[in-house]
């Protein structure tokens, strides 16, 4: 950022935690002094909630998963815009992600991802985070033919997160 700032101290690093070298912000050194209010205003102190518990999950989950954290980015249009789809390719593994990013339920979506998502036959869907209960997962045998999701009802603010991948016996 360059310029004039109204606040040279906008981009202070954030405390997480009330112990810890630099209040679990890093292990490295930061680029600015913590606040010197980090003691009492900290993730720790002022989140305990289950946003903070899914955005660790979501890290932790990143961490762990090839695909999540290198692979290629695929973007999937569905058939309501107020769904994000995409789907992240690596050699090993491919991982769909779906997020509803309006207040209101969306009812009767269909996303067809292309037609090399998954082997054509039995394959496994393995949730990794979110729901995918009632869902339709399903692709024919004939060549070229896409992999589609029907989703009966796909809450408010919600997301999910899917692997796919080949299998001699399904699981969902």
């Amino acid at each position: 950022m360059t310029g004039g700032k109204p606040d040279n101290l906008i981009r202070t690093p954030m405390a997480w935690t009330r112990t810890g070298p630099h209040a679990g912000f890093t292990t490295g050194t930061p680029w600015e002094p913590l606040a010197s209010d980090s003691l009492e205003a900290n993730v720790e102190v002022r989140n305990k909630g289950p946003l903070l518990e899914q955005y660790r999950r979501l890290i932790h989950l990143r961490a762990v998963t090839p695909a999540l954290a290198h692979g290629q980015l695929v973007p999937i249009v569905t058939d309501n815009k107020a769904v994000v789809a995409f789907e992240r390719r690596d050699a090993g593994e491919r991982v769909l992600v779906l997020a509803n990013i309006s207040a209101d339920s969306v009812k009767n979506l269909s996303v067809t991802l292309a037609s090399d998502a998954v082997s054509p036959g039995r394959f496994a869907a393995k949730t990794l985070f979110g729901a995918t209960s009632r869902w339709s997962f399903r692709r024919t045998q004939a060549p070229g033919n896409p992999f589609r999701i029907d989703v009966p009802t796909f809450g408010p603010y919600s997301g999910t997160i899917i692997r796919l991948t080949g299998s001699r016996t399904p699981r969902f």
